[in-house]
């Protein structure tokens, strides 16, 4: 599909490009590899994945599969970072000490922030990190941005929740992107227009 004459038309006039990725293959070598082919192929694009609990693709739930969603940008500049949450042992002692997840937040934030930024999408590991505490800062540094996103999952039968970028791998870190442009507008609201997904069945 990616050497299709239509995918390459649209490829050929955009400004800048984001990858998404989607995964509840829990294999790190996987997600290495994913995101090395993905960098060849779009060398100039941002990268951001995540693990997931099953991947929606055209109404349908998969399990074990990955899911990787292509955007085109016209006029949005788009730019990304990636974290990993630094940890401290306190006197030398084990377990070590969670550091300021609001001071990760504002820290994200200002690697991603420019004066044009309008919103982000960012995705974190909810086990070292408190996403919470980390919207804080972000909303701290920059309370006029949007944020959009969510959280590294695993599924019923186990996995690490990870996040990856094409070049790192963590199971305790915070991949980003920021977009950004004059012309660029952002709105947030409530959809309650339910889809349904899957196989449909009768409960009896």
């Amino acid at each position: 599909f990616c050497d299709s004459a239509s995918f390459r038309k649209v490829e050929s006039v955009a400004k800048s490009i984001l990858i998404q990725v989607f995964t509840s293959q829990f294999d790190r070598g996987h997600y290495e590899d994913v995101g090395r082919a993905l960098r060849q192929r779009f060398p100039t694009a941002c990268l951001i994945g995540t693990t997931s609990g099953g991947e929606i693709l055209k109404g349908q739930v998969s399990f074990g599969k990955t899911v990787v969603s292509v955007s085109f940008f016209a006029r949005t500049e788009v730019h990304q970072t990636f974290l990993e949450k630094e940890e401290s042992t306190e006197n030398g002692a084990a377990p070590p000490v969670p550091s300021d997840d609001h001071k990760l937040g504002q820290r994200l934030a200002e690697q991603l922030a420019r004066p044009s930024t309008k919103a982000m999408i960012l995705i974190g590991c909810p086990g070292p990190i408190d996403i919470g505490q980390m919207l804080d800062g972000v909303f701290a540094s920059r309370p006029d941005l949007l944020v959009s996103g969510g959280s590294a999952a695993c599924t019923m039968t186990g996995g690490t929740p990870m996040v990856f970028d094409g070049e790192h791998v963590s199971d305790h870190g915070l991949c980003g992107v920021g977009l950004s442009g004059d012309d660029l507008e952002v709105n947030h609201y409530w959809h309650l227009s339910w889809h349904s997904i899957g196989k449909v069945m009768t409960v009896t």
